[in-house]
């Protein structure tokens, strides 16, 4: 479901002149089969905004990142042209084999 918020953000984001943001998130919630009650519930759960803004404002202090997608891998900030799927499998794998 990220997956498909990420790569529909023009139809739910307000950055992208949207004004019904609790419409485009419903349509698209329906795709994966989520009642209107569930997305309600979703998007008045205070605690969970608290949580996922606190990570967004922890990554923008700590790593100074400012958009996404952003990875940090041990430590280290992954450029976002060097973030496909091979180049972080080797990565992971990498540090994997050191453990």
């Amino acid at each position: 479901f990220i997956d498909l918020l990420f790569r529909n953000q023009p139809k739910w984001d307000p950055e992208y002149g949207v004004t019904d943001v609790r419409g485009g998130l419903i349509q698209l919630a329906r795709v994966y089969g989520m009642t209107v009650e569930k997305v309600d519930q979703c998007i008045s759960d205070k605690s969970e905004q608290d949580r996922i803004n606190q990570v967004a404002q922890d990554g923008e202090t700590k790593y100074n990142i400012q958009g996404v997608p952003t990875f940090i891998i041990n430590g280290t900030e992954v450029q976002a042209e060097d973030a496909t799927w091979p180049s972080l499998k080797a990565k992971f794998d990498s540090l994997l084999s050191k453990h």
